[in-house]
C-alpha cells in the first residue's frame, strides 16, 4: 500500500508483548517478541526470560546472547554482565 509505514504495527506489538510479560503471560510475550525486530536489550532480556519459562531453552540462550551483545554495544558493561 503506497505511503504505508511498514513499521507502524511494530511499536504496538512491542507494547503488547511488554504488557503480556508484565501480566506473566509468558507464551504470548514470547510469541510477540519473537515476531518483532529489532528488539532493544531490555526486550531481548524479556524474550530470554519468557522463552525459558515456556521451556524454549535454546531460544532463551540465544536471546540472552543477543541481549548481552546489545548491552556491550551500548557500552553498558554492568548490564552486559547480568546477561
Amino acid at each position: 500500500m503506497p505511503g504505508k509505514d511498514e513499521n507502524a504495527g511494530m511499536t504496538g506489538d512491542v507494547e503488547r508483548a511488554r504488557a503480556a510479560f508484565d501480566r506473566n503471560d509468558w507464551s504470548q510475550a514470547r510469541v510477540l517478541l519473537t515476531a518483532t525486530e529489532p528488539l532493544d536489550a531490555a526486550d531481548l532480556e524479556r524474550l530470554a526470560v519468557a522463552a525459558h519459562l515456556v521451556g524454549r531453552d535454546a531460544e532463551s540462550t540465544t536471546a540472552w546472547e543477543r541481549a548481552h551483545g546489545a548491552r556491550v554495544d551500548a557500552g553498558d558493561r554492568d548490564g552486559a554482565a547480568r546477561c
